[in-house]
């Protein structure tokens, strides 16, 4: 187990390779940013204060058989990069091993400005082994993920980033038959140049994989 305590400064995770914890306890209000490996939590997570900043890195919480438990008193976790319009794959991902209970969950996102964006999992069958990563981009959102090579507008009048919200999201489920009610957020100032009005979620599929 570990706890995150430094008052005053950003705590560095330096790991040498793919590090395992049974539990986590994140409690640093200027948060704790990981460097140059993975970490999987194997029982519980607990974000007492701050972000934990996955800098690229891969967060999965749980083991293969046993759902990973999440506790928020404040704080979350940051998947995007501390400068706007520098991620690049394979992201910040966060992984949790939901099992097949249904019911709803949030990830307690935050941006890497400090805004709150949870993202809600409703779990209504199957089960359930979530991947997500997510982050912010400049106004052209040309910052495009990988594989992604166009991001024309829903609506003709619109050309390329100007009416589409300044995030991308990245979801997989490697789970057995799942299906769920997803909710995106986005902060208050990542929304379209062109406004808000007549919002539309827009999927990409790659025309190779079909993902």
């Amino acid at each position: 187990s570990m706890t995150t305590t430094t008052a005053g400064v950003v705590d560095s995770m330096y790991n040498v390779a793919p590090t395992s914890f049974y539990d986590l306890v994140i409690n640093n209000a200027d948060g704790v940013k990981m460097f140059n490996a993975d970490i999987t939590i194997k029982d519980t997570l607990t974000l007492t204060a701050g972000r934990l900043k996955a800098n690229n890195q891969l967060i999965t919480l749980a083991n293969d058989t046993v759902p990973g438990i999440l506790v928020r008193t404040a704080g979350g976790i940051q998947l995007d990069q501390d400068v706007l319009g520098s991620d690049v794959a394979p992201y910040g991902r966060f992984r949790w091993l939901l099992g097949s209970a249904t019911g709803s969950v949030d990830v307690p996102l935050y941006n890497q400005a400090n805004s709150y964006i949870p993202f809600t999992y409703n779990k209504l069958s199957g089960t359930h082994d979530l991947t997500l990563a997510t982050y912010a981009t400049p106004g052209s959102n040309l910052n495009m993920p990988a594989t992604v090579s166009s991001i024309n507008s829903l609506n003709s009048i619109w050309t390329n980033g100007d009416g589409i919200v300044d995030r991308y999201y990245w979801v997989s489920n490697a789970g057995s038959s799942p299906r769920a009610d997803l909710t995106f957020r986005y902060a208050f100032s990542e929304q379209a140049v062109s406004g808000n009005s007549g919002m539309a979620m827009q999927r990409y599929l790659d025309i190779v994989t079909g993902k």
